[in-house]
């Protein structure tokens, strides 16, 4: 699968699971912040389980949170 939009815009657009949602939020609310974070860090400063992001992130369509992190650090440059 092809994702054509920002991993902004992909997440704006698709955070429907309750669990994913405080993470979503907390990446949207720390979008530089988050660039520069491992799952682990992001998952503390979240308040989420590592599981529960790279879920989201999956969920989204990328391979995994690292995939995620590195096109979000494109579309924050």
């Amino acid at each position: 699968q092809i994702i054509k939009t920002s991993v902004i815009e992909n997440i704006k657009h698709n955070f429907d699971f309750p669990a994913e949602k405080k993470t979503a939020q907390y990446i949207l609310d720390h979008l530089e912040e988050v660039t520069l974070l491992n799952i682990s860090q992001l998952a503390k400063k979240a308040h989420a389980s590592e599981a529960s992001i790279v879920r989201m992130a999956k969920h989204l369509g990328y391979n995994g949170f690292f995939q995620m992190r590195l096109l979000l650090s494109n579309d924050v440059a």
